[in-house]
């Protein structure tokens, strides 16, 4: 990088290093430039849809980059507050699906299980309804009690309840902007960035542990007009991805037929182009959720 003589130019004048480039740029003005964030994230959408990257028009902001920083920062620490709000009713829900299902598994009625696992049937009751959290303990002799094991899966990776909840917190928190056609693709792009996230985490495990995390159902996401087509979109991501590898499929995943009538797009950019038919898993296709199969890789 070398600076022009005050005599030639104001600006500054960087040469390519690479040997091979023939490349030369002239920068007007010596200011550093500011990133504008809002072109960064257009860009890194449209890289990864199945139409690939395309250079869209730079977005113009009229907030001064004072305030910009200032409202991220608020912004970033809110959807922090709603995603920690929704992660806990979710980790309540999994020890209540997770009860009511070995239960139901077992035949056993409430009193009966209260009488084997020791536990207060009034306990067990609020557990079942989601009004009592349990301990890993408490939880653990319940399942115990039906003749089953509560395992752990080995990985960090986050599964689809908890997708499913950092999904619902985007949406939550979307609901505080007033509703336009631009916040509303905004919306859609920060939850579909979640929802690829889940693409990814299912592809890196394989067998169990990829089972494993798309074994506990999601809470359902009751945050914006299209919450039923999420819900579907996610269980139509597990299924495509177990039958990949021929692996079993959770019976919450099959109930969640969702509404082949009403097909449906995830809208993330303004340059959105309608979905090809033939490049949709039939697992999506079933459900009527349009999403093609190269979308769900990440670049």
């Amino acid at each position: 990088m070398a600076r022009t003589s005050a005599a030639s130019s104001s600006g500054r004048n960087a040469i390519w290093v690479d040997p091979s480039s023939t490349l030369f740029f002239h920068y007007f003005g010596g200011h550093v430039p500011t990133i504008n964030r809002e072109w960064i994230e257009a860009l890194m959408l449209s890289a990864n849809s199945a139409s690939g990257l395309v250079c869209v028009p730079e977005p113009v902001s009229d907030i001064p980059t004072a305030n910009r920083l200032r409202d991220a920062s608020y912004a970033h620490k809110k959807l922090l507050h709603y995603y920690d709000l929704v992660k806990k009713e979710v980790i309540s829900m999994t020890a209540l699906i997770l009860a009511c299902s070995a239960r139901a598994a077992s035949g056993l009625s409430q009193s009966e299980l209260a009488l084997r696992s020791g536990i207060a049937g009034s306990s067990l009751s609020l557990i079942e309804h989601g009004k009592r959290e349990p301990t890993v303990a408490t939880l653990e002799a319940l399942v115990r009690s039906t003749g089953h094991t509560l395992v752990t899966i080995p990985t960090l990776r986050a599964d689809a309840a908890g997708i499913a909840a950092q999904i619902s917190a985007v949406l939550l928190y979307d609901q505080s902007e007033i509703a336009t056609p631009a916040t509303n693709i905004k919306k859609t792009a920060r939850a579909f960035r979640r929802f690829i996230q889940l693409a990814d985490n299912l592809a890196a495990e394989v067998g169990a542990t990829r089972v494993g995390l798309a074994l506990t159902e999601p809470a359902p996401i009751t945050c914006g007009h299209d919450s039923a087509q999420w819900d579907a979109a996610i269980a139509a991501l597990c299924e495509y991805r177990l039958n990949a590898d021929s692996l079993p499929v959770p019976q919450w995943i099959t109930n969640r037929a969702g509404n082949p009538g009403n097909p449906w797009k995830p809208e993330t950019t303004v340059y959105d182009i309608p979905a090809d038919l033939t490049q949709v898993p039939a697992e999506f296709l079933s459900r009527g959720i349009l999403i093609e199969a190269a979308t769900l890789v990440s670049v």
